[in-house]
């Protein structure tokens, strides 16, 4: 099964679809935005979101969570963060996204 992204950049014109297969690791995931973004490894991200779209009546409220980076998470796949085509991944170059820790 692969994961279909669809990638904006900061001037909202170029937009980028990537095809990713999900048994990949999170890591190679955030290495195919970055490349497909054009952001050079050293670059500055601030941070990766993700913005999911729930229905009224899910139990999880929260449309937005963090995408923490450490050692462990690199290392998970790419599965666990169960992403639909309603998600939104987004990646902050700016430094001024806020939201919930994931």
């Amino acid at each position: 099964m692969e994961v279909k992204c669809e990638l904006q950049g900061p001037d909202e014109s170029n937009q980028t679809t990537i095809i990713f297969d999900r048994k990949g690791n999170v890591a190679d995931f955030i290495r195919e935005m970055r490349r497909a973004l054009k952001i050079l490894p050293l670059d500055k991200v601030y941070g990766y979101y993700i913005r999911r779209d729930y229905n009224k009546n899910d139990e999880k409220c929260d449309d937005r969570e963090e995408l923490v980076m450490d050692a462990k998470s690199i290392n998970r796949s790419i599965s666990e963060l169960n992403l639909t085509t309603d998600s939104v991944v987004i990646v902050d170059t700016s430094g001024i996204v806020q939201m919930k820790t994931l």
